[in-house]
């Protein structure tokens, strides 16, 4: 549907325009991207943020997610996007409003731009960028705190498999895989259904179910089927070891017996293979990488579909410096040339998107960890850091999806400069 067409984007806008209006800032509308702006300098600071959201099954909130709930985790406000990304518009509007209603002199004029199709669409994006005035300094309020210098480049390797008749003669195949509803997002639920199953083998596929940690199954048996549903915890792709991958511990339950090789039934020989229940791609053939700055790339199977070409999987991966886009698609590719000539499997199609990783390696820190006394540029690595100052701990260096968070504070002269209201902002 096309955006003007939307009748929630076309509303958030709205919502937009009248905020921006009530508290006193200037409001223009650029189709996918609204500007919401304060000051008339001619250098510009860009705060960067999204509108769109990511789907939202109502069944598994303890409240309505279209509606804001205040008392299902009292001192949290818990809505469909209230983290990712309106939490933080919010929090850039009213920190506007603040520097407007104090009279902070500005030397720079502040833009806070809302994309509306961030988690679906970068090409009107793209597009407005060939023409706007792109400031020279940007922030982007959708990470960790306390500041990010680096973000893994968004990648995905889509695989289909073909819908290849069968003879199974009364013996068991899967008939059913599927699982996930978006692609950045590791899945919470999955599904398959079994068909022609023996009294062993549902034995064999519940025993190795019940020694899988952080799943919840349901199986549902009747008319020589066995349907199987599995309950995982989702989470952003971005940080997988958050969740519980549904999809990728359904297909390792399934893995008691050889499938037939039609699509469900390749598609989980191929996620237990090649892919498994880790989420760094060890399994992978030789793609598995991790930069020293940055931390290891990670990989999570985000949605299994079945479409006109066949069933396919979407294997998101998120990719750090330290291996080239080049390297990297060619160890796919042959992990996946390997793999179909192994196990006599040929998939339909085959398709490999490798997005760039984005790590700035001379820009200033204005924080530090609370664990060190000493002040750390937030790109350095351990190697150039002076011998008697410990290395920064990874949650402080980039967003890398190992890394632990930790909370950081001022530092001295950071406290100092804007100890004053008045002080110079942007």
């Amino acid at each position: 549907m096309a955006l003007e067409k939307n009748r929630e984007f076309t509303g958030f806008k709205r919502a937009l325009r009248n905020k921006a209006r009530e508290l006193g800032l200037e409001y223009q509308d650029h189709g996918h991207v609204v500007i919401i702006a304060l000051g008339q300098g001619q250098e510009k600071l860009g705060i960067v943020t999204h509108g769109d959201v990511q789907p939202a099954n109502p069944a598994k909130w303890n409240k309505s997610p279209f509606e804001l709930d205040r008392e299902s985790e009292p001192g949290k406000l818990i809505a469909r996007g209230s983290e990712d990304d309106k939490g933080p518009i919010a929090t850039a509007l009213y920190a506007m409003k603040a520097i407007k209603d104090r009279g902070v002199p500005m030397k720079r004029r502040v833009e806070l731009m809302v994309y509306l199709a961030e988690e679906s669409d970068w090409e009107p994006l793209k597009a407005f960028l060939k023409t706007y005035a792109i400031p020279a300094y940007n922030i982007t309020i959708d990470a960790n705190y306390p500041v990010v210098t680096a973000e893994k480049g968004w990648s995905e390797v889509r695989v289909t498999a073909a819908a290849t008749p069968i003879e199974v003669e009364g013996k068991p195949y899967l008939s059913e895989f599927y699982g996930g509803y978006f692609r950045s997002q590791v899945p919470d639920e999955a599904h398959a259904i079994v068909t022609n199953p023996t009294p062993a083998l549902v034995e064999a596929i519940r025993a190795r179910a019940g020694r899988q940690k952080g799943v919840d199954y349901e199986f549902v048996e009747g008319d020589d089927k066995l349907e199987i549903i599995a309950r995982g915890k989702a989470t952003h792709s971005s940080e997988p070891e958050h969740g519980v991958n549904a999809i990728a511990f359904l297909a390792d339950a399934l893995k008691v017996h050889d499938w037939p090789a039609n699509p469900a039934g390749s598609t989980v020989r191929y996620l237990n293979e090649l892919v498994g229940t880790g989420i760094l791609a060890e399994q992978f053939g030789d793609i598995a990488y991790s930069d020293d700055f940055m931390g290891p790339m990670t990989a999570a199977v985000t949605m299994v579909k079945a479409d006109a070409k066949g069933l396919t999987s979407y294997l998101n991966l998120r990719r750090p410096t330290g291996k080239s886009a080049t390297q990297l698609d060619g160890e796919i590719r042959s992990a996946l040339a390997g793999w179909q000539k192994s196990s006599g499997i040929e998939f339909a199609t085959i398709e490999v998107e490798l997005g760039d990783p984005y790590r700035v390696d001379n820009a200033p820190t204005w924080s530090r960890c609370w664990r060190y006394s000493a002040t750390l540029p937030a790109w350095r690595t351990p190697a150039r850091l002076p011998s008697a100052v410990p290395p920064t701990p990874s949650c402080c260096r980039t967003r890398s999806a190992s890394a632990p968070r930790c909370r950081a504070r001022p530092t001295p002269a950071t406290r100092s400069t804007n100890s004053s209201p008045q002080s110079s902002f942007a």
